[in-house]
């Protein structure tokens, strides 16, 4: 039994380690994560940790779908609440975040993990505060805020069947400290239904109550394994990332030793006064037996690493593969005319993140609504088109697809739009000038 906030139940600890392996590509510092090899000495092994390289392909992955996630910022609607949309626009976490940036580091912290949290929280009210209206209030910050929480932050929680009762954050607070400095002050905030408290060294600091009959945090999905839970997307390629890594390490050893051969004498040369042989461009070593004694360079014959090379190549290869079915569509299934029209966010894992983010933003904005006894209308859409804007060449393919009858011209212009080549424009309008200028054409010839 444990009556300490910091107690961390089995579920949350046996993550841990998964979660530790994803947070070391994070910092780009996977030293401790290089094999010690047998009986090498701790100089050799420090020295390796130094002087190895990261490749970090899971940051770069990881980068890649955050870019294309957010390719274009959040959308909503125009009936969406006002008061709402302008926090929305230049603060919606107390710290001159908008609501399209703050999403971002959301998603960006769930591909990490699998899931992150969005809290909507209410600032402290200092010295009973009157506000009598909206506008003082915004104008105060006296208003619900988002903030995030990274799922390495879940100590332990409490259910009652699918309805979450209570659950304990760990969390890091920079405070100010004297005149001009400032420290970092550890606590646990543990959330309930109607409620909240703040524990600092197992002692209640602060409490608060409010009239919600749940608690007001909210997951972001990157890779659901059940209610409230997640595991790292990339975490395969984080594990193949770490033999890479290793290999590599392990090549850099092998050619260190290939470029310096080892010096061998056979039999007993006339030693230097205190009994050292020494062997330099400048000294010459003698022996008093031709015959039975010499000396030479023995090279490494360096046979396996070219096999260590060819594996590394492959490892890159795997790797590359695992982030690229990710980020693109599979259109094994389709015709090559199928596979050119059909958008992108219908086919790939990406099309799931961005509906876990936009399920999460809407629930978090009705939240703050509720919390600010507003009506909650409107919808916050998240962006769909993953794909970048058609180059030159590329849409002289989709114009010659056209022209054979593969596509039809509403498919053209609708590729052509989504990609960002050509703006919106008055189909109707176009299509009856064109067809004038083709009787016009025949009427020519």
């Amino acid at each position: 039994m444990s009556n300490s906030p910091k107690f961390t139940d089995s579920l949350h600890s046996n993550n841990a380690k998964n979660l530790a392996i994803m947070n070391s590509f994070r910092n780009n510092d996977v030293k401790d994560h290089l094999i010690k090899w047998e009986r090498e000495t701790e100089d050799s092994y420090k020295s390796r940790q130094l002087n190895s390289v990261l490749y970090n392909v899971v940051e770069k992955t990881i980068n890649t779908a955050k870019g294309m996630l957010f390719r274009k910022p959040l959308n909503w609607s125009d009936d969406l609440n006002s008061l709402f949309v302008k926090i929305a626009s230049e603060d919606v976490d107390r710290n001159s975040t908008s609501l399209s940036e703050f999403a971002k580091e959301a998603t960006v912290n769930s591909l990490w993990d699998g899931i992150s949290f969005i809290i909507v929280d209410f600032p402290k009210i200092e010295n009973g505060e009157a506000i009598v209206s909206f506008q003082q209030q915004l104008d105060s910050k006296l208003t619900p805020y988002f903030s995030h929480v990274k799922y390495s932050q879940i100590l332990n929680r409490r259910m009652s069947g699918e309805k979450l009762t209570q659950i304990t954050i760990d969390e890091n607070i920079v405070e100010e400290d004297g005149e001009f400095g400032e420290k970092t002050v550890n606590q646990q905030r543990v959330l309930f239904i109607g409620g909240g408290k703040i524990y600092r060294e197992n002692e209640v600091c602060y409490e608060w109550n409010n009239n919600l009959d749940y608690i007001p945090i909210i997951p972001v999905y990157s890779n659901k394994t059940g209610f409230l839970q997640g595991t790292p997307k990339f975490l395969p390629l984080a594990k193949l990332n770490l033999k890479h890594y290793n290999f590599l390490s392990q090549l850099d050893k092998s050619l260190f030793v290939a470029a310096n051969p080892i010096p061998v004498i056979y039999g007993m040369p006339n030693k230097e006064e205190g009994g050292q042989v020494v062997i330099g461009v400048d000294t010459a070593i003698t022996f008093t037996d031709k015959e039975n004694s010499g000396f030479e360079w023995v090279e490494f014959a360096g046979t396996s690493i070219d096999k260590l090379q060819e594996e590394i190549k492959n490892i890159e290869t795997r790797m590359t593969s695992i982030g690229l079915s990710f980020l693109t569509s599979d259109n094994k299934d389709r015709t090559a005319t199928e596979a050119a029209i059909v958008s992108s966010s219908e086919t790939s894992d990406l099309s799931s993140i961005a509906t876990s983010i936009q399920w999460a933003i809407n629930q978090a904005y009705r939240i703050w609504c509720q919390m600010m006894n507003q009506e909650a209308k409107g919808e916050i859409t998240s962006n769909r088109d993953f794909v970048g804007a058609l180059s030159a060449e590329q849409a002289k393919v989709y114009l010659q697809m056209q022209k054979d009858n593969q596509i039809t011209l509403d498919q053209l212009w609708t590729e052509l739009e989504r990609r960002e080549f050509i703006q919106e424009f008055d189909r109707e309008n176009a299509k009856a000038e064109i067809e004038a200028r083709n009787q016009s054409m025949a009427g020519i010839v």
